[in-house]
């Protein structure tokens, strides 16, 4: 379970952050 979720977790945080770096800079 925490395997199979913990690749998608980070895959979901850096689209967040690439997003919001993004709309900063």
């Amino acid at each position: 379970y925490s395997l199979s979720y913990i690749p998608f977790a980070r895959s979901m945080v850096s689209k967040v952050l690439m997003a919001c770096f993004d709309t900063e800079f």
